[in-house]
């Protein structure tokens, strides 16, 4: 049977995509979200998309807020979130990490053009997203969800990453 809060979740993911993609403004300027100013040297995971480049992965943030965790990469002007929902765990230990619930790519050009590009639920056939509470990586199919993502890849893209986690106590965050 499902539960209702499979319901609620489906609700508020269709809204997020909904407002995200059905924007008239276009996305310009510099968006925190991939702000790059003052990332670290060292690389701590990869991601490609589209036209296949290894664009390396420079900060991580892990946040493990019940009910949803994510984790968070950077790089140089991009940013990606790959999302788990553990509403029915007491500890991150508990959350089912083997497929994500989202994933959302923000890309920033040159010409400080935002593009957008998320899934909301990853069915087996748009590929594996898996994780832990140190890494995620995977292969999935994300729709284009800005204007100018819609323009130019009106499909989506693919995109293949894989990243970790600055060492930390996820357990005593999400605790706490």
């Amino acid at each position: 049977m499902i539960k209702p809060t499979f319901y609620a979740r489906v609700a508020v993911m269709a809204i997020a995509g909904l407002t995200a993609a059905c924007s008239d403004e276009p996305e310009t300027g510099s968006a925190g979200a991939a702000e790059t100013a003052g990332l670290p040297d060292t690389v701590v995971g990869t991601a490609s998309w589209d036209d296949h480049l290894q664009r390396p992965i420079h900060r991580v943030q892990c946040d493990f807020e019940a009910p949803f965790y994510k984790l968070q990469a950077q790089g140089h002007g991009f940013e990606l979130t790959v999302g788990f929902w553990g509403d029915e765990a007491d500890r991150v230990s508990e959350v089912d990490f083997e497929q994500a619930d989202s994933v959302e790519l923000v890309q920033v050009t040159p010409e400080e053009e935002i593009y957008r590009y998320t899934t909301l639920r990853i069915l087996p056939e748009m590929g594996q997203v898996s994780g832990s509470e140190t890494s995620a990586s995977g292969t999935t199919r994300l729709r284009s969800t800005s204007l100018a993502a819609l323009e130019e890849y009106r499909n989506g893209i693919e995109l293949d990453f894989e990243f970790s986690c600055p060492l930390s106590a996820p357990d005593q965050a999400a605790e706490s």
